[in-house]
């Protein structure tokens, strides 16, 4: 029997959505599946690292460059070249990845001969607070009856898939919760600083709440100035990070770090003593399973599958999204207490056995051989 014909469409080739992709790719049994990307490189060039290390793989990929944002004419072009590269590649699967390589996939794939689609959208786009929201709902309503499976990362993804009121009205047969994993590994013991450190790893956008862990931050230093902080990533809040920062007298204090991946990403998260996540929505961000992975206690807002992972006053710290004083509340309190905070890592990485890459992998390949 030959390999089942896949074909992965990204265009958000950025952050989570990149290591997912990449996560696949790496770890699908080549025996059983015939992998072809069809990815955009306009999110971050340096995805052309990634494409070398695919071609080095033997994976096929196909540029097709596609606009983060909606615009008419270049969709509709995404669509149409789309098509074409479907008919060339005849694959038994599409998995498309996030919103719009998803709209795109799906549109080209009901022109094309009806080719499964297994759409996975990494944070469905109207659980922002955007004023476009309504709009981004109204467009996944109307082709989710082009979506043979849509694998939610999250519980709340999931059941908004569902939802006939304020969701996508899907068949509870077509959906699939599978939360993203890492590997496990083996935890480390605690490193001896001199300094606690607090962080943060995400992109520097309004999703990500770098306001939040700069309001926090303040709050952690005004108690204790023996206290460092870091931010890493970048994006488009970047600057006003920064200026915001100095605004808050934290310059002194305060390290924002840009990584290229998430390699540079687990390298930083390791040194810190706490990892806070501010996020306003969510799917499932691998800062928090990293985390878990290499022994940092995290306070998180409550956002998507966060809540799915922590379990608040076990393996890390839950408050409500936006609430700033109860988060400094509780990152104080594990910062003061060494046995909170050890007891902390101990609890996340046994935690952590739920949501490994095995079973991520395993789960994604058996909804490709179910459809196909």
């Amino acid at each position: 029997m030959r390999p089942i014909r896949v074909m992965e469409v990204l265009e958000a080739t950025a952050g989570g959505t990149r290591r997912h992709l990449r996560d696949l790719v790496h770890h699908l049994d080549r025996q059983r599946f015939d992998l072809t990307l069809v990815v955009s490189t306009l999110r971050d060039p340096d995805f052309h690292r990634d494409i070398a290390l695919f071609h080095m793989e033997g994976v096929r990929v196909e540029i097709l460059q596609m606009n983060r944002h909606i615009t008419v004419g270049g969709d509709i072009r995404a669509v149409v070249e789309m098509s074409n590269l479907f008919r060339q590649y005849k694959p038994d699967v599409i998995h498309a990845h996030s919103s719009k390589a998803g709209m795109v996939a799906r549109l080209a794939a009901r022109r094309s001969g009806r080719i499964p689609v297994v759409y996975t959208p990494h944070a469905l786009a109207f659980l922002s607070d955007s004023i476009f929201r309504k709009l981004y709902l109204a467009l996944e309503r109307r082709v989710a009856g082009y979506t043979r499976c849509l694998i939610a990362v999250s519980k709340e993804e999931c059941d908004l898939a569902m939802d006939k009121r304020y969701g996508l009205a899907m068949d509870p047969k077509r959906v699939k919760l599978i939360p993203n994993g890492v590997d496990t590994g083996t935890l480390r013991p605690i490193d001896k600083r001199e300094r606690q450190m607090v962080g943060f790893v995400g992109r520097l956008c309004r999703q990500k709440g770098p306001d939040f862990f700069l309001t926090v931050a303040r709050n952690l230093y005004n108690s204790d100035k023996t206290l460092c902080f870091r931010m890493v990533g970048s994006g488009p809040w970047e600057r006003w990070v920064m200026a915001k920062a100095a605004r808050l007298g934290l310059s002194n204090c305060m390290e924002i770090k840009n990584v290229r991946d998430e390699v540079e990403a687990f390298d930083e998260l390791a040194e810190m003593s706490l990892l806070l996540l501010p996020s306003r929505w969510e799917g499932l961000p691998y800062s928090l399973l990293e985390a878990m992975s290499v022994g940092v206690p995290t306070v998180a807002m409550a956002a998507g599958g966060i809540g799915d992972v922590i379990e608040s006053g076990r393996s890390g710290f839950l408050c409500d999204i936006g609430d700033v004083h109860g988060m400094a509340l509780q990152a104080q309190a594990v910062l003061r207490q060494a046995a909170l905070s050890e007891q902390i890592r101990v609890a996340a990485h046994k935690r952590l056995a739920e949501f490994s890459l095995q079973k991520m992998v395993a789960e994604t390949a058996k909804v490709y051989e179910e459809i196909a």
